[in-house]
């Protein structure tokens, strides 16, 4: 029983799919987006793809900083592509930065920077594409006990729906010069440059024997 004092309070829940949830998310940055490729909503179309070059802005911003090369062959990836980029005024970007040890040039490790640009939208202007696509990497949450990763993330293009096409065709190109491979952080699934058996930190005698072994499994097969 309340008292006197006391008013009621309602509490809503609503359940929403990952989509609806993704898109408030960007409901503030909606009149930029739509601004910047110069289009009304209802003439773009959303993509989801698996590789954010928001990544290598996150690197230009922290230039000087020993960058991973995992995120080196992101940004190398894309860079050959991109014209030139702008965020939304007004707003702070958010980079998640892991330090991690990695073998240098000469084989002794050093540490490096892992960038991972998060939900802050860019817009990229792209070669060959007639108007601006924004970049964006969406956060997701699912409840405990759910199959998924307890927060995760989506990555989206939005473009208009003229060079949707062309959009793909683009991001083909980007994925030809890598490899995927898949990490478990963030559920995500970075790009990496090819590698080869010179990689492998290994004494080179223990390395060949590996790699024999490797080769003529194969090669049985």
């Amino acid at each position: 029983m309340l008292g006197k004092d006391q008013t009621t309070q309602l509490l809503q829940i609503r359940l929403a799919s990952a989509v609806e949830l993704a898109r408030a998310t960007l409901e503030p940055y909606w009149p930029w987006i739509t601004n910047t490729i110069g289009v009304p909503l209802d003439e773009t179309l959303t993509i989801e793809v698996d590789t954010n070059p928001g990544d290598g802005v996150g690197a230009h911003i922290l230039q000087g900083i020993g960058v991973g090369s995992a995120t080196a062959a992101r940004t190398r990836s894309w860079h050959p592509f991109i014209e030139n980029w702008s965020l939304p005024a007004g707003v702070s970007p958010r980079v998640v930065s892991c330090l991690q040890r990695e073998r240098g040039s000469k084989g002794l490790p050093s540490s490096v920077w892992e960038i991972d640009w998060q939900e802050c939208p860019v817009a990229f202007q792209l070669k060959g594409l007639g108007r601006r696509v924004v970049s964006v990497q969406v956060p997701l949450s699912f409840p405990p006990g759910d199959n998924y990763m307890a927060a995760s993330s989506k990555h989206w293009f939005i473009v208009g729906k003229e060079d949707a096409a062309k959009l793909l065709v683009l991001i083909q190109q980007v994925q030809a010069t890598s490899i995927p491979y898949f990490q478990t952080g963030y559920g995500r699934t970075p790009l990496a440059t090819k590698y080869d058996w010179s990689t492998v930190v290994l004494d080179a005698s223990a390395r060949r024997m590996v790699q024999t072994d490797f080769e003529l499994f194969f090669e049985r097969e």
